[in-house]
């Protein structure tokens, strides 16, 4: 007979140099302020030029108990704590960061003594005496712990690719794996024998205080500077090349300037960007602007995580710019942004602002993808069907405090170069109100505001769009569901669509209803054994549906499918003898 054992284990990638010591390329020798060979590791490198990260050393930690044949694992893993990241549906939940929370893990370790064959490269000269400038040879099980002497060799371990991999061993076999990716920011102790690690989903690298857009640029320039002058001259020698674009936009104090620049000479166009010329001061900062111009919403996400986090290209989908780019291409076409950044910002607080029009943010830390939803009715998604019979609990929650009435839009800033928290600075302020919304509620408001840095072209359709998607879904007071599921649907992610049929939403005279979820959280209380999952209110009155193609026939002749999945345009209202019509939003 089988055994099913639940497996579950922590991988650590550590940064590991493909150099061997004193072997050309490398120089690296012993000396007396290099005493020790190294662990080819970036701390201790005796030729810090001539480091090449190449395969990472992956170590691997469990629980006391039974192990997959074949692999090395130190059973020293003494408790685990993971949580996935929250969406928060296009910033709706004020209560939230926009970006929602973020995948976060946390484990405990037991330090150990550890003889560090197969980890040390040079373990028999640790031994001999040759890998010691002392000449003087020990034992590493014999002194010191394993984890303690790793923290002193690896002080730089912020950002380390760190995995929790959940699986069953069936006749010492690991079969069903599910990984979890993440990044470590803190390692602990030891503290009493015990060493503990935190570590976070990648966004969390997107809120590092090196995470910043513009990036910092610190050319001043050499000489005072009139109104009219076109160029100027940057110190220090070779600060241009260093930090500065060939051509851009650049700002002195609160004026933009256009310019194009040779070495750390810069000539440059005055007063752009609805600032104006003014003269400057020697020594003043020429601080290197952010620029947007008519670029769609995935592409600044993309050029944002790319060009100003340490996220790894793995989180980024080449071809579609960020995974379920289709989705813009679709449903945020039309969202044109343009701005000027003049002041570095944090990325997490630029990529929370673009969720204010209509896109929501996250991480899924299973398949290693940054993603983007827009918020707009059901379209092509797989929705997963949970009733009764199929959940092991199902409770719900309304939201009142979340529900919308009106919405406050503010935008073309009159000059970049003020603060975003200036309510003067704003040409455009557009109030949307839905009186179905007032009506509802008997005439009571719940306003939001929002202020955008993103359109300072003034685009009035993408502010009527965005305010009118937000209005629609959140009229209601937004009810939250709590699902807990059976451990096989641990394919449940975030953003996924599911409809509910279940005593617990009952219609107004009593019946079981059906309700459309959108997935918002997803836990794992106990491994492999329950999932649970808090979902959202998927609703948006009327029908909505993405045109149809030129080639789809009349709507008296489509298929079902066709109806449910396109929208089709009748010459007057009793076109649609079946169903209401669709609507445009």
């Amino acid at each position: 007979m089988s055994h099913k054992y639940i497996f579950e284990m922590i991988e650590i990638d550590l940064p590991f140099c493909s150099r061997t010591w004193g072997n050309s390329p490398c120089t690296a020798s012993l000396s007396s302020k290099t005493k020790n060979k190294c662990w080819n590791l970036r701390a201790g490198c005796g030729d810090v030029p001539n480091f090449a990260e190449g395969t990472p050393l992956t170590l691997r930690f469990c629980k006391d108990g039974p192990i997959p044949k074949g692999l090395v694992a130190f059973p020293v893993l003494s408790s685990v704590k993971a949580s996935s990241p929250t969406v928060n549906i296009a910033g709706s939940d004020p209560d939230m960061s926009s970006l929602g929370k973020l995948a976060s893990l946390s484990f405990t370790l037991g330090d150990f003594t550890y003889h560090e064959r197969g980890i040390d490269p040079y373990l028999a000269d640790r031994i001999s005496g040759a890998a010691q400038f002392s000449g003087i040879g020990y034992t590493p099980a014999d002194q010191g712990t394993f984890l303690n002497k790793l923290k002193d060799r690896w002080p730089n371990y912020a950002g380390a690719n760190v995995r929790r991999i959940l699986g069953y061993i069936v006749d010492g076999v690991l079969t069903d794996a599910q990984t979890q990716h993440f990044f470590i920011k803190e390692i602990d102790g030891p503290n009493n024998g015990a060493v503990s690690v935190k570590a976070y989903g990648v966004l969390d690298l997107a809120n590092k205080k090196t995470a910043l857009c513009p990036k910092p640029t610190s050319g001043v320039i050499d000489r005072d500077m009139t109104a009219t002058s076109t160029t100027f001259t940057l110190t220090p020698a070779g600060v241009g090349n260093a930090q500065y674009a060939a051509s851009g936009w650049v700002c002195i104090s609160s004026e933009i300037m256009r310019f194009a620049r040779v070495g750390n000479v810069f000539t440059v166009a005055r007063g752009q960007r609805r600032t104006a010329a003014s003269s400057h001061s020697a020594g003043d900062t020429v601080q290197q602007v952010y620029t947007a111009r008519r670029a769609r919403i995935d592409t600044v996400l993309h050029d944002l995580v790319q060009n100003y986090t340490d996220t790894p290209t793995t989180y980024l989908d080449a071809a579609q710019r960020l995974q379920n780019s289709d989705e813009v291409g679709r449903w945020g076409a039309s969202i044109l942004l343009e701005t000027d950044i003049v002041t570095p910002t944090a990325v997490a607080t630029l990529l929370s602002e673009l969720s204010d029009l209509g896109c929501s943010i996250w991480e899924d830390e299973f398949s290693q993808k940054i993603k983007i939803r827009m918020n707009r009715p059901v379209d092509t998604d797989i929705v997963r069907a949970v009733s009764d019979r199929t959940a092991k609990d199902i409770r719900q929650k309304d939201n009142d405090q979340d529900r919308l009435t009106q919405i406050l839009f503010m935008s073309k800033r009159s000059d970049p170069t003020k603060p975003l928290s200036d309510d003067t600075n704003f040409d455009v302020k557009m109030l949307t109100v839905d009186p179905d919304a007032m009506d509802l509620h008997n005439g009571k408001i719940s306003s939001r505001t929002i202020r955008t840095r993103w359109l300072d072209q003034g685009d009035d359709a993408t502010v009527a769009i965005a305010s009118l998607r937000l209005l629609d879904r959140f009229k209601r007071a937004p009810k939250t569901v709590s699902i807990t599921l059976d451990a096989k649907e641990k394919g449940v992610r975030l953003a996924d669509v599911i409809e509910v049929n279940s005593d617990e939403l009952a219609d107004s005279t009593g019946l079981p209803s059906s309700k459309l979820l959108q997935v918002t959280s997803r836990e794992e209380p106990i491994a492999y054994h329950d999932i649970k999952v808090l979902c959202q209110a998927f609703s948006f009155d009327g029908r909505y549906w993405y045109i149809a193609p030129n080639d789809a026939p009349t709507y008296n002749l489509a298929t079902d499918e066709q109806k449910a999945t396109y929208a089709f345009i009748s010459p007057d209202a009793d076109g649609f003898t079946d169903d209401i019509a669709y609507q445009v939003i």
